[in-house]
Parts: C-alpha cells; sequence; structure tokens
C-alpha cells in the first residue's frame, strides 16, 4: 500500500457488498431481460465484478463519460452517445462509480429515457453524502460514503490509480 493513501474501504468488504448487490440484483431482474450499461472508465472494474455476482443472463454495453478535471467535477459533461437504439424497449441497469453531483446519473437516464427504454434503474459504488445540484437517488448502491476525493477499485487521479484492489483518500 501506498503510503500517501489511506484506505477508505477494504477489498473484503468491498467484494462482500458486491456479491450481496449481485443475488439483489439476480432476484429484482429475474423474469426480465436485463441489459447492463457500464459507465466509462470509473466503473468498469465495479462492473466486471458485479457481472459475476449476477446469477442471470446479462447484456453488457458501455458509454465512456466524464466530468471530472482532476479531483473536481468540471460541472460538464462529456460523453459521445451516438446510437442509443439498443436502450430501445429494454430493461436498462446503469450502473456507474459515484453518485457526487448527479449530473452523470441524471443525463444519462434521461438520454435513456428519450431513447425509449421500457426503464432505466441506476447502481452505484459508492454514493456521496453530499447535496446534489440535481435530485436523483440511486436505485443500487454498494456504499456511502462522506465528500471525499476517491481512488481505486476503477476511480482514479489523473488516470492513476484504478488499478488498487481497494477504495482510498489520498492524504494531503
Amino acid at each position: 500500500m501506498d503510503k500517501n493513501i489511506k484506505t477508505l474501504i477494504n477489498q473484503t468488504d468491498i467484494r462482500n457488498v458486491i456479491k450481496g448487490l449481485g443475488t439483489t440484483i439476480s432476484y429484482d431482474y429475474r423474469n426480465k431481460d436485463l441489459n447492463v450499461v457500464c459507465l466509462l472508465e470509473g466503473s468498469l472494474v465495479f462492473t466486471a465484478n458485479l457481472l459475476l455476482q449476477i446469477k442471470i443472463p446479462v447484456n453488457l454495453y458501455s458509454i465512456k463519460v466524464t466530468s471530472y478535471e482532476g479531483k473536481t467535477s468540471s460541472g460538464k459533461l462529456s460523453y459521445n452517445v451516438k446510437d442509443l437504439d439498443f436502450c430501445k424497449d429494454k430493461d436498462i441497469l446503469l450502473i456507474d462509480d459515484i453518485l457526487d453531483s448527479g449530473l452523470t446519473l441524471s443525463t444519462v437516464v434521461s438520454e435513456m429515457e428519450q431513447a425509449g427504454a421500457h426503464s432505466v434503474r441506476t447502481c452505484v459504488l459508492l454514493n456521496k453524502q453530499v447535496n446534489r445540484s440535481v435530485n436523483i437517488v440511486p436505485d443500487y448502491k454498494a456504499f456511502d460514503i462522506d465528500n471525499e476525493f476517491v481512488i481505486g477499485y476503477g476511480m482514479d487521479y489523473n488516470g492513476l490509480y484504478r488499478n488498487l484492489p481497494y477504495i482510498g483518500v489520498l492524504k494531503g
């Protein structure tokens, strides 16, 4: 472990919570065709591990979405959704790493609904306890956290630390 990183959530806790989420999602979608959409790049590790715990067939899609510059959300959402036809008449589970301001999830949910999705539910690894700029609550969440900038388990700081097997906070 890097001495400049404080562990916030360890690997064992992450694994146990994701197993429980997989069981719940499998049950909730047991009579539906589940279409998972991974918001790249931060939720890639979470999505991959969650998929291993979902015990029903899954279609997987991904969309690259960014809103951070360094440790701060830019307030602008950058994404390239050329074709959301795959959403039409589908039950979508949209997976993101962190629910922070709510801008990313609310925008993508709205776009998917406009594209004709039958339903769109959200699943986040981390639900930050902050005042959101938009009103959105995740349908599924792994952990609630305070308003800290986190790294690891797919989340980065300027492209680094995504490969940490735990969630941490940079010291200083």
